[in-house]
């Protein structure tokens, strides 16, 4: 086994049990981490581990269960995206591998190239390229490490003042960065292979302070 996926829940169970089936079938054959965000009861025999949390911490803590992870790779995947065949994260991890990529370096099926100068919600938001694209945030939605970088960066994934986290991503894409722009990569083998599923009006994207609140983490992380 070289992969740990790792899920989270809020509002969407019936997408998590398609999800976790889908993984399931996978030829990489990955361990299944769930951490439970919704305060309701969620079960299925094919997670190899779930922590139920009786609040909402966010979106870090599906990492917080990832520097647990015995295999060599670790991901995160929402829960609106399904993998629509059976060897996407074999492939994904053999991009991951192909590209070899210096210490710290994530891929993933989305991200974002930013300007220097213009806000986050400006930036070019890239979604599963034909080639390989290098960008300066690979976005949580679907995103692959080794787990021995996220060790390193998990530290600076939670800011400290007891609030939910959700635009990990961005942290950790900067702290495995150090900052550097162009130094993770949109592989282009997702392309026409995942399918979006009903996000049901809960996702982060439908709040009114979800760009502000990426940009501000976004700022600390490359100025």
């Amino acid at each position: 086994m070289q992969l740990t996926v790792c899920l989270l829940n809020w509002r969407r169970p019936e997408n998590l049990h398609a999800i976790v089936e889908a993984l399931r079938r996978q030829t990489c054959k990955p361990a299944i981490f769930l951490w439970n965000n919704s305060g309701l009861p969620f079960f299925h025999e094919g997670i190899d581990w779930q922590i139920d949390s009786d609040r909402n911490v966010g979106c870090s803590a599906r990492w917080i269960m990832g520097a647990y992870a015995t295999t060599e790779c670790v991901a995160s995947l929402d829960d609106d995206l399904l993998p629509g065949d059976d060897d996407l994260l074999q492939d994904a991890m053999d991009s991951l591998f192909r590209l070899g990529g210096p210490v710290g370096m994530a891929i993933g099926a989305f991200g974002v190239v930013l300007d220097p100068i213009a806000d986050y919600s400006e930036a070019a938001h890239v979604s599963t390229p034909q080639k390989d694209t290098r960008v300066d945030i690979v976005k949580g939605r679907l995103l692959l490490t080794r787990t021995r970088d996220l060790l390193l960066a998990l530290p600076s994934l939670f800011p400290g003042d007891g609030k939910p986290a959700c635009e990990d991503d961005i942290a950790l894409c900067g702290a495995l960065a150090g900052g550097a722009h162009g130094y993770h990569h949109l592989p282009g083998i997702f392309r026409g292979r995942l399918v979006e599923l009903d996000a049901g009006g809960v996702g982060l994207q439908d709040r009114p302070d979800h760009y502000d609140r990426r940009e501000a983490v976004r700022r600390e992380w490359f100025p």
